[in-house]
């Protein structure tokens, strides 16, 4: 019997780990966690969000507006940090 999720799975386009990591660390405040080893050649990246596992997979061809796939977050209240965002376009304010 299925109790839970474990991970979803993510895909971005090849080369786009560094925006990924600052939107979803450096914005959001979410955790990166260690990949296996044998998966770190693959590129990509994991996160951890209270304990459960968001993984980003780097692909050739994502075209994100071709598709609907995608996860929905909840979220708390934005905080005063995220109020004093220096890019004034990503505030929620």
């Amino acid at each position: 019997m299925i109790k839970a999720a474990h991970h979803v799975q993510i895909s971005i386009p090849v080369g786009a780990e560094d925006e990924a990591r600052k939107f979803y660390c450096g914005l959001l405040g979410m955790t990166e966690i260690p990949k296996p080893d044998s998966l770190c050649g693959r590129g990509g990246f994991w996160l951890d969000l209270d304990g459960f596992q968001i993984h980003f997979g780097v692909e050739d061809g994502v075209e994100r507006q071709k598709t609907k796939g995608h996860v929905a977050y909840a979220r708390c209240k934005w905080t005063n940090r995220c109020r004093r965002h220096p890019n004034p376009a990503l505030s929620p304010v």
